[in-house]
């Protein structure tokens, strides 16, 4: 378990993604950890952007059905804070960065694919 040195809010970042840069999904603030990052996304034809991936979940009113795939195949669950930001947290009610869903969907081919349909279907 990590901790956010802005709010103290308790992160959920596995150890094999240290190195990248996440912003705090509770105050939105960057945390950087030191160390060379492990992951790399994989090239299918089927990648977006983590802009994109965070315009999809920015809108989650209206793409609910963006919010249930993320929440059953990376095993968590969406809430709405106060601010109306909305956040995902594990089965521990700790708060997992999008840069890690990003990253766990971009490494599986399957989710990689699954997801671009379904942005695809909403822009078009």
């Amino acid at each position: 378990m990590n901790i956010c040195i802005h709010c103290k809010s308790k992160l959920n970042v596995p150890f094999d993604y240290i190195g990248l840069n996440f912003s705090c999904p509770v105050c939105g603030k960057l945390l950087i950890i030191d160390a060379e990052p492990k992951t790399r996304t994989r090239k299918t034809g089927y990648e977006i952007t983590f802009h994109s991936f965070k315009t999809l979940i920015k809108h989650s009113a209206q793409y609910n059905e963006i919010i249930s795939f993320i929440e059953r195949k990376c095993n968590c669950k969406s809430v709405l804070l106060e601010n109306e930001r909305l956040v995902f947290q594990n089965s521990e009610n700790e708060f997992i960065p999008l840069e890690i869903l990003y990253t766990k969907i971009q490494n599986d081919r399957k989710l990689q694919r699954n997801i671009y349909q379904l942005a695809m279907n909403i822009w078009r």
